[in-house]
Order: C-alpha cells, then sequence, then structure tokens
C-alpha cells in the first residue's frame, strides 16, 4: 500500500471515531440538559451548520479524486496542525463546559456564563474549531474549491446562528447557552 493511502485511511479513521466521540457526548449531554429544564434554540440551523462540517470531509476527497492536486508538504504540516489544534481546543471547550456542552443551542434559564477554559478568551471556541477542522481537511487534500465553499457557508451559516442566538436568549431574559456569553 503507498504511504499517502496509509495516511488517507488513518486521517479518515481518527476524523470518524472523533466524530462519534463527539456525538455520543452531545446525546448523553442533551438528555441531561432536557430533563434540567433546558431549551432548545435554533434546530434547524444547527443541523445545517453541523451537515456542513461533516460533509466538507467527503467533498474534499472527492475532489481530490477528481482534480487530483498537487499538495505541498507545507500544506499537509500545516492542515495536520490545523485539524490538532482544532480538535484540542474543542475538547479543551466540551471539558470546560463538561454536561452543559451539546452540539445543539441548549438554554437553561438562570444559568450563568461559563468563564472558564477557552471562554475565557473567546466567545465560540466551537465554532473556531470547527473552522480549523474544515480548513486543516482541504489542505490536507488539496481542496481548494471544497475550502472555499466550506469556509463561505460556514461563516454565513455562524453569523445567522449568533444573531439567532443572542435574538432567542436575549427573549428568555434570564437563560443562557453555551454559545452565547455575557460577561459575569
Amino acid at each position: 500500500m503507498q504511504p499517502t493511502i496509509i495516511f488517507s485511511l488513518i486521517v479518515a479513521s481518527a476524523y470518524l471515531l472523533n466524530r462519534f466521540a463527539e456525538r455520543r457526548i452531545s446525546i448523553g449531554n442533551y438528555k441531561i440538559l432536557k430533563k434540567a429544564g433546558g431549551e432548545e434554540l435554533g434546530t434547524n440551523l444547527l443541523k445545517k451548520y453541523y451537515l456542513i462540517c461533516l460533509l466538507v470531509f467527503p467533498c474534499s476527497l472527492v475532489e481530490q479524486s477528481i482534480l487530483a492536486p498537487r499538495i505541498f508538504k507545507e500544506m499537509l504540516l500545516l492542515g495536520l496542525f490545523l485539524i490538532l489544534t482544532g480538535h484540542i481546543l474543542r475538547y479543551w471547550a466540551i471539558s470546560s463546559l463538561g454536561t452543559l456542552w451539546s452540539m445543539r443551542c441548549i438554554a437553561l434559564p438562570g444559568l450563568r456564563a461559563v468563564n472558564a477554559g477557552p471562554y475565557r478568551y473567546l466567545n465560540n471556541p466551537e465554532y473556531i474549531s470547527r473552522i480549523m477542522d474544515g480548513v486543516g481537511i482541504c489542505l490536507l487534500t488539496g481542496s481548494k474549491a471544497t475550502g472555499l465553499v466550506y469556509m463561505v457557508i460556514s461563516t454565513a451559516l455562524i453569523r445567522k446562528m449568533n444573531v439567532m442566538e443572542q435574538r432567542q436568549l436575549a427573549e428568555l431574559n434570564s437563560g443562557f447557552s453555551h454559545l452565547h456569553r455575557q460577561p459575569v
């Protein structure tokens, strides 16, 4: 087997295992949050967002197989760096939120803002981590078109989600979601 095929299989396997692990954590935390009286916000936007985040990998592989772009060592190194850094940032955010983390926007009335981990420095570390992930994947595969489409769509969805989250959380008055921070 060629080294590039082995490398691609390792990256694809790690990517899929990571997604399954995140999904499992999210489902467990979702049940806890709903049982605690959490209100779900923006389900359609979040579904679209996570679908785009999921599709970037297979789309970049399709583009790579059709166009066979030239991939430079620097692209591979930067891509790996972005993916690893994105995963570290995301799992730091997940561990900082504990059971408050979910792949859904859940507002719990009366809950104060989490000001720990990456949330001390960033409002939406998960969004940033997923952008890093997608760009890293596109660099690894040399998929310029997929990368551009991913950036445009995910940025537009993130903007819409931020506006929606702020509006809906303001309506809850005392509600809070880990995707919307206010100073403590």
